[in-house]
């Protein structure tokens, strides 16, 4: 078990910025992958949300280059990420932990003034771009940027860019790549078809890492189901365990009832604001930066909204709806814990009771169920037995009819006799 940072031959001016942000100890993912990307190997790897796999590949990636720092050109090094929220992210864990650096970084990403990135390439070829599919193709298209000196290639949530429909524009990146470069594929599962298809036709002899379970959560992070009564209940419910403070992210299934959501609570008293896929790019930033920077308390979002959202110190996620799938609850829940203890708090009618089975199921354990005083639920929850399949009736065996055995059909009759003509 690798105990610190120290251990991993990182350069020492990335263990400084890594001490500077009380960084010490590797999680389970970096300590895998970090060796594993210095070799030079392709990697494909499976890691759930919340796991720290971003400075998995961008530690070793900044190692890099550094070890190669001043050469020409650029960039050298190329991270995709699916949604413009993420390029954010990424990009201010980059600069962070470059702080004691002279390398490079930019970001280009949908959703933002186009002029104003080609102004940042056009200053200075970075070492170090992160970007969204269809914004670098834009600037590719344009003769704006090159890849020529691209040697290392990160795909970041490759799953969520294959679900979103860019395969053809990652592949069309890919074919512009030098043919010697190295390619790195992280994703929270591994069982979608696409997904092993597009891998065998990209990577090179990659090395396999499995890091925990897609179909869990952390440990760290504490499951609860709250029994609701009605829609009034579950309101009710929400209220008192939000009115305890902390850093929570609701979700709810539509972008109207996110809106109605945030508006009971805010009759409540209870400082928050709805995040969804329709609101002006403008607004969306201010509401991410004050959530970001906890100004605001509460964010209420759908799951279209929150694709990519990366945000630190999430103390508390709510399914104000269960998601109609348990894998997309691993990967909402999985956005709270990244600094320490979390909680993923679910708030159940009768009518999700099979949701909320499908959930445990998939995780392969039972969600505690708890009560808030005062709150108790009138109604128990409801039993569903699971149908039994029905065996296909099985045609009965047709007995073959035995001949029967006679006693003149089996004795010796001899010579058969000839007549004899006179």
């Amino acid at each position: 078990m690798t105990e610190s940072f120290a251990e991993l031959d990182l350069n020492t001016r990335l263990l400084r910025a890594l001490g500077n942000n009380q960084y010490q100890r590797p999680t389970e993912v970096q300590a895998e992958v970090i060796p594993a990307l210095l070799e030079g190997r392709d990697l494909l790897v499976q890691s759930p949300t919340g796991s720290g796999k971003t400075l998995a590949y961008l530690l070793p990636v900044m190692h890099l280059l550094l070890e190669q720092h001043g050469r020409k050109g650029g960039p050298h090094a190329l991270v995709l990420v699916p949604t413009r929220e993420l390029a954010r992210q990424v990009f201010k864990e980059a600069i962070r932990f470059a702080e004691h650096t002279s390398l490079r970084v930019v970001s280009i990403a949908g959703g933002e003034s186009y002029a104003e990135q080609l102004q940042r390439l056009h200053q200075h070829l970075p070492d170090l771009l992160i970007a969204t599919p269809g914004r670098l193709l834009r600037a590719l298209e344009d003769a704006t940027l090159a890849l020529f000196d691209v040697q290392l290639c990160v795909l970041d949530e490759a799953d969520r860019m294959l679900d979103m429909g860019f395969a053809a524009e990652i592949g069309d990146i890919l074919q512009l790549l030098p043919e010697q470069r190295q390619l790195l594929l992280f994703s929270a599962t591994l069982e979608e078809g696409d997904l092993s298809g597009f891998a065998n036709d990209w990577l090179h002899d990659p090395l396999l890492l499995s890091i925990g379970s897609a179909r869990s959560l952390p440990s760290h992070i504490q499951q609860r189901a709250y029994l609701a009564d009605s829609l009034e209940h579950k309101l009710a419910l929400l209220g008192d365990i939000l009115a305890q403070g902390g850093h929570s992210l609701v979700f709810t299934y539509s972008r109207d009832r996110c809106e109605q959501i945030a508006s009971q609570l805010q009759a409540r008293g209870i400082a928050c604001s709805a995040l969804h896929g329709e609101m002006p790019q403008r607004q969306r930033n201010r509401v991410l930066h004050q959530f970001s920077e906890q100004r605001l308390g509460v964010l209420v979002t759908t799951d279209l909204a929150a694709r990519g959202l990366h945000i630190e110190d999430v103390g508390r996620v709510i399914h104000f709806d269960l998601p109609r799938s348990a894998e997309l609850y691993v990967h909402r829940s999985g956005r709270t814990g990244r600094g320490g203890e979390g909680e993923a708090l679910l708030l159940v009618e009768a009518h999700d009771a099979r949701l909320l089975g499908r959930i445990e199921r998939y995780q392969q354990q039972q969600i505690p169920r708890a009560v808030r005083q005062g709150l108790e639920p009138r109604h128990k929850e409801p039993e569903f037995k699971r149908k039994k399949k029905k065996k296909k009736p099985v045609a009965p065996k047709l007995e073959k009819k035995k001949p029967k055995l006679r006693w003149r059909d089996s004795k010796n009759k001899g010579k058969p006799k000839r007549s004899s003509i006179p």
